[in-house]
């Protein structure tokens, strides 16, 4: 005997029951702050470690930890603006050898999609692309949250790069003898909603 199809108020009443469970675990859009943020690097040369950062860098970031999943990252960096301790290496990194700035201004990371991290409801793995140069790779790049609601949210994290992936480093600069490949990239974000 074929199953028949609830009637349509009943249709209509699990429909709207959905309703508050989808409006509740929406997916909010943030903007990153700036001056509450920080982009950093930590190189080796010659077996010492070269600290650095970044003073410009932007993005969007749309996140729900309910919905990981539909998690969605665009933030660009401007490779024209080293900081460092070191003056020599702040103006040798935007020439064309490294980042070559004048004719690639910005690296992009795009992500669409994050897994939660096992063992941790508050640590997640975004999945992604990271484009420096005129050269891309896929990176999954960790990330903690320290707060969330649906107004603002912060976020910390630590990834390792190896700059040759990305023409960093060209000529001569590409042997790893004097500059390690391994290049660590942290990060404290904070931003608000859209």
């Amino acid at each position: 005997m074929p199953r028949r199809l609830p009637s349509k108020p009943v249709m209509i009443g699990l429909m709207l029951g959905l309703l508050p469970a989808r409006a509740g675990a929406e997916v909010p859009e943030f903007t990153i702050v700036p001056e509450k943020s920080a982009l950093k690097f930590v190189a080796t040369q010659n077996d010492a470690p070269v600290e650095g950062g970044f003073a410009k860098f932007y993005g969007a970031i749309a996140f729900n930890p309910a919905r990981p999943e539909e998690c969605r990252i665009h933030v660009e960096v401007e490779t024209g603006n080293v900081t460092t301790g070191y003056e020599e290496v702040a103006k040798t990194l935007p020439m064309r050898d490294w980042f070559d700035s004048p004719k690639f201004p910005r690296a992009v990371y795009d992500a669409a999609g994050c897994q939660v991290k096992e063992g941790d409801a508050k640590s997640f793995v975004a999945k992604g692309k990271l484009t420096i140069r005129d050269r891309s790779q896929l990176l999954d790049l960790p990330f903690s949250l320290t707060h969330y609601s649906a107004e603002a949210a912060g976020a910390t994290g630590t990834v390792e790069l190896k700059r040759n992936a990305y023409g960093v480093g060209q000529g001569d600069w590409a042997d790893t003898g004097a500059v390690k490949d391994e290049v660590t990239i942290s990060f404290t974000v904070e931003a608000v909603k859209k």
